[in-house]
């Protein structure tokens, strides 16, 4: 529970220094992109028993990710990242993954400051050498790609969306166990 608060304290301390650069740094840096979004996560519920070794419990992931948002309606807005996790992968050994995250929201008017979103992170993850057979790994990376969505809560008068929801990773192979993972985050929008 400690390292849960511990990592929604450090998602919060990250946005709220984004939030409070200089106009002329954030300036520059929302050049990259629309919005900046922190969010951690962690491995709550197997789908099902691990079978041939025991299975870490905490994933205790980080990520952080650099957005742009396109208007697909008034109400639709298609958000493309690219960003990086840390966390520790499911033989407990710490890794890391960069990719590219898609993400659709909607947020209809009669719903006020909240919203709905859903989406889909792919990328690679380097941690798994050594616990997967050779053939399952491009060089020392596995591709891997999880789900996700939730509920998006707009901060009236700031720049801030917190949001929570869950990600969801199907089970690989017949020894394989996917897992639910609820997260938090916030995402601050260079305006």
């Amino acid at each position: 529970m400690l390292t849960y608060l511990r990592g929604i304290a450090v998602a919060i301390a990250v946005t709220l220094a984004a939030a409070t650069f200089p106009g002329a740094a954030r300036a520059q840096f929302s050049g990259l992109c629309d919005q900046v979004t922190v969010e951690y996560f962690s491995k709550f519920w197997h789908i099902k028993p691990p079978i041939l070794r025991p299975l870490n419990e905490e994933m205790n992931a980080r990520q952080i990710a650099c957005g742009n948002v396109y208007r697909l309606s008034p109400e639709f807005d298609l958000v493309v990242s690219y960003g990086g996790m840390v966390f520790l992968n499911s033989f407990n050994a710490q890794s890391f993954s960069l990719g590219v995250n898609f993400e659709v929201q909607y947020r209809p008017d009669v719903l006020g400051n909240f919203g709905l979103y859903g989406g889909l992170d792919a990328g690679f993850i380097y941690g798994y050498q050594g616990f997967l057979r050779p053939d399952l790994l491009i060089g020392p990376l596995r591709a891997g790609a999880i789900a996700k969505a939730g509920f998006l809560y707009d901060v009236p008068d700031t720049n801030l969306t917190a949001f929570t929801g869950v990600r969801y990773v199907p089970a690989r192979g017949r020894n394989g166990s996917g897992i639910f993972a609820p997260g938090i985050g916030l995402t601050y929008h260079f305006d």
